[in-house]
């Protein structure tokens, strides 16, 4: 299982809430990698008796300089929804999802819920709904080379630079039985579900390729990230909205935390 949060939210008092608040951080801790990950959570209530009742008013998960396969945290649907969460934020940076480094993460999630019951008994947490709020990912577009050439072993070398509102991606691969350079100038998009070039301007050893050259090529490197398959998200993450500003991807959608998978 992947735990949210464990420890006790039922005891009252400064010295208690910051055992508890050390004891998750150091849960979450434990299902990241990276020598020098960094993780830190806050926690406030509504009133004086809500850890009582089940009541929690925001979480906020802060982590940076780690490595983890998708999120560490998920939700279990068929357990008790009795403890509310009524925020659930998430601040992410300096971190790689599998093969790809992030620059930030960062979501807003309403109307969570927990087994209130197991918190009682075992002090431990249990997500068992999450809501679905906004969320921000930037990806730097420098580092989308060297994860374009982990995923793809067509590609034998490549550079991605921005240019403008676009994205200019260049280098040399093997695309059916052509080994050729390429020049490609594009727009990046999504289906939400993954990022994509768009509407692209393309040359192939200083020339303007033929269709199917061009396809072969489009084929070969779309989805530039596929967020389910390449990064374990699985529908954490719906994008909406991409946006090239300041040498970085920008991604806006919503994001929820996944149920725990079979």
């Amino acid at each position: 299982m992947n735990p949210l949060l464990i420890g006790g939210f039922f005891l009252l008092g400064g010295t208690a809430l910051k055992g508890f608040e050390k004891d998750a951080a150091r849960e979450i801790s434990g299902k990241l990698e990276g020598d020098e990950k960094q993780v830190s959570i806050s926690v406030t209530y509504p009133g004086l008796l809500s850890p009582a009742i089940g009541e929690v008013g925001t979480v906020t998960i802060s982590a940076s300089k780690f490595r983890t396969e998708g999120l560490p945290f998920y939700t279990e649907p068929n357990r008790s929804q009795k403890g509310t969460v009524k925020e659930l934020k998430l601040k992410l940076t300096d971190f790689y999802l599998r093969d790809l480094h992030c620059e930030s993460f960062s979501a807003s999630i309403p109307s969570c819920r927990f087994d209130f019951a197991l918190a009682r008994s075992k002090r431990q947490i249990r997500l068992s709904r999450s809501g679905i709020g906004p969320g921000e990912v930037r990806i730097l577009i420098k580092d989308l080379a060297p994860f374009i050439l982990k995923k793809y072993p067509e590609i034998q070398d490549v550079t991605v630079e921005p240019e403008g509102d676009r994205v200019r991606v260049k280098g040399r691969g093997q695309f059916l039985i052509l080994n050729a350079s390429f020049d490609i100038l594009a727009r990046v998009g999504t289906d939400g579900g993954r990022l994509l070039l768009e509407d692209c301007r393309i040359t192939m050893n200083n020339e303007v390729p033929d269709s199917a050259s061009k396809q072969a090529l489009i084929d070969t490197l779309n989805p530039v990230i596929d967020f389910a398959k390449d990064l374990d998200l699985l529908d954490a993450v719906k994008a909406e909205l991409v946006s090239v500003q300041n040498g970085a991807i920008v991604l806006r959608g919503k994001v929820k935390i996944p149920t725990l998978p079979q």
